[in-house]
């Protein structure tokens, strides 16, 4: 096992006095439903009690430590729970962030025009990356070539001259790709709701939010009826929980037949 890797103890010395694995939050291994707690795997101690998937207590009888350079190992990134059975007695491990190298990788496909933010950006949520590694690819989307204006070419062989809407989570970030449109040339706009219809100190009540997404509705049903182009800049991976208007949008879209653009963010 790679050091660094955090592997959950049941039971030890000093158990509690350990140092957090640095990929996870403080309180990431509190409230649980075992005992114990996530420790790296370089700070395993002889007796440590570990668990396998089939809720097996094994002790650590013995700790030897090899240094081996050039050797290839692969990060995983696991979605909903975060964790995994790893070995012959399927011991209980978390996973890990994106390393450096594959943060860049991924970072590489953007800046080379390989993949829109979008994509990019869908790709990180399905995965279920955490917020670190949205942070290292994020870090590295603009370097070592700033200063490019990332729509430039991005309508491709969409006629210009079309009427266009820019969809997507996050009105500012809807907003700056519509901006971003029009600075090639594109009469981009975006949804503009009436702002007494959302409340700026508390939720939205659900008969509010049935009216707000009814009117959505029959906003992007009329445009589509008009022609609309509609270009989509995808979710927002640092959101916990999914626009309920985009999902509309989408979903009406869809029905409807209607291709989008991807767009970066």
């Amino acid at each position: 096992m790679t050091a660094g890797h955090p592997v959950w103890v049941l039971d030890g010395t000093d158990l509690h006095s350990r140092d957090v694995p640095r990929e996870l939050r403080p309180d990431e291994d509190t409230g649980l439903s075992l005992p114990g707690r996530w420790v790296d795997s370089h700070n395993l101690k002889v007796n440590d009690t570990l668990v396998a998937q089939d809720g097996r207590r094994l002790s650590v009888t013995a700790i030897s430590q090899e240094v081996h350079l050039g050797f290839p190992v692969s990060n995983l990134t696991i979605g909903e729970f975060h964790n995994y059975a790893v070995g012959t007695d399927a011991l209980l491990v978390h996973n890990t962030s994106l390393c450096d190298e594959g943060a860049e990788r991924l970072a590489a496909l953007y800046r080379n025009g390989q993949i829109t933010r979008g994509e990019l950006d869908n790709f990180l949520i399905n995965i279920g990356a955490d917020a670190e590694s949205i942070a290292k690819v994020r870090s590295r989307l603009d370097s070592p070539t700033p200063n490019i204006n990332p729509f430039a070419g991005v309508t491709g062989n969409a006629p210009k001259s079309a009427e266009t809407l820019v969809i997507g989570e996050g009105m500012d970030a809807v907003k700056d790709a519509a901006r971003g449109l029009r600075s090639e040339g594109v009469d981009a706009k975006w949804y503009q709701a009436w702002g007494k219809n959302f409340p700026t100190n508390r939720p939205m009540t659900p008969t509010e939010l049935e009216a707000a997404l009814a009117r959505n509705e029959r906003w992007i049903r009329q445009k589509v009826k008009e022609g609309y182009q509609f270009y989509d800049i995808g979710v927002d991976p640092t959101r916990s929980v999914r626009s309920p208007f985009y999902e509309l949008e989408q979903r009406i879209l869809k029905e409807l037949g209607v291709e989008t653009i991807p767009l970066p963010r």
